[in-house]
């Protein structure tokens, strides 16, 4: 009977040992292909997350986007309509150019977080004011938080960058810009996220100048595209915050025409001829986008209301008064 117990041991202990290669296997050949996708197609299997919370039993709402069955599903599939209609956008100065700073720093930018900053985003506009507020960066499918890189007034909420190249960084008094997470300029100095040693002088600086951040794909670098076009990739309506080269800010929105990333950012850049830095801004079913001026309340996105069930952060662009450059 002994010897029968240990030879069926045997057998389960090598059973065992076989599930595991085979179970390894898998993984890397899962995580060859992943990283092998291009930027571009990563950005879409993350960005574009379908179908929406909505319309998924709660037990799968909670759950990431990040496998890989799931990733390549969202790369062909369109999003789940939502129960809102998209209004149109105020067409600025041309007609895709949603808003475009007047001087560099015109505008006061805020990071909103919610739901910490949800009363901030609502709140009763003054009189003398005029406010757009956007989504920003990616949220994570269980709702903890933005995706990548983020810091709230001098505090990390998460210290590790993502694969992603792009960064907005926003200063205690508004100041915003756009950089690349290698090479994160500030005055005389420069960071790169991706060293520990240089990430974590950068983190003591963010703390000690109440320095607030977010991450994202950085769809423009130094006025290069940077990202390929595809065949198969999927279009939807984009929105793009990006940077000229005279440091003034703009968001760029494709409405309502559905576009590539990269035909997105090469429209843009088509325009804009300036155009230094351009982030990718979340869209799809967390679209939201309003435009508020003295007495009047305009919706530029899907949803009518922050969703604070599905939405983690927004951009704030407070905008100058008329005669008021907003240097500052």
């Amino acid at each position: 009977m002994s010897n029968t117990l240990t030879r069926l041991q045997r057998i389960a202990a090598k059973l065992s040992a076989r599930a595991l290669l085979i179970g390894a296997v898998g993984f890397a050949t899962a995580s060859a292909v992943v990283a092998s996708l291009s930027p571009e197609v990563r950005a879409d299997a993350f960005a574009e997350r379908v179908p929406s919370a909505e319309t998924r039993p709660e037990a799968e709402a909670d759950r990431t986007w990040s496998n890989l069955g799931e990733a390549l599903d969202a790369l062909t599939a369109q999003a789940a309509p939502s129960d809102t209609t998209p209004a149109p956008i105020d067409p600025g100065a041309a007609p895709q150019l949603l808003w475009l700073e007047t001087a560099p720093q015109a505008a006061k930018v805020r990071i909103l977080f919610l739901p910490k900053d949800e009363a901030a985003v609502e709140r009763p506009n003054r009189p003398e004011t005029e406010r757009l507020t956007v989504t920003g960066a990616y949220s994570s499918g269980d709702r903890f938080g933005p995706e990548g890189f983020v810091l709230r007034h001098g505090v990390a909420l998460n210290p590790r960058p993502q694969g992603w190249d792009g960064l907005l960084l926003v200063g205690a008094q508004g100041g915003a810009s756009l950089h690349d997470v290698s090479r994160v300029e500030i005055e005389d100095e420069r960071y790169d996220l991706r060293d520990p040693e240089s990430r974590q002088d950068f983190l003591n600086r963010a703390a000690r100048e109440d320095f607030s951040a977010i991450q994202s794909h950085l769809l423009i670098n130094e006025g290069a595209l940077d990202l390929k076009p595809y065949d198969g990739a999927p279009s939807f309506r984009r929105r793009l915050l990006f940077e000229t080269v005279d440091g003034r800010l703009g968001l760029f929105d494709t409405s309502p025409t559905p576009t590539t990333l990269y035909e997105a950012a090469a429209e843009l850049q088509a325009r804009i001829p300036t155009t230094r830095m351009a982030l990718n801004l979340d869209m799809g079913t967390y679209d939201f986008c309003v435009w508020r001026r003295p007495g009047e309340r305009k919706l530029c996105g899907l949803l009518t209301a922050p969703n604070k069930q599905k939405l983690t952060n927004l951009i704030e662009f407070e905008l100058p008064t008329p005669g008021d450059d907003g240097a500052q």
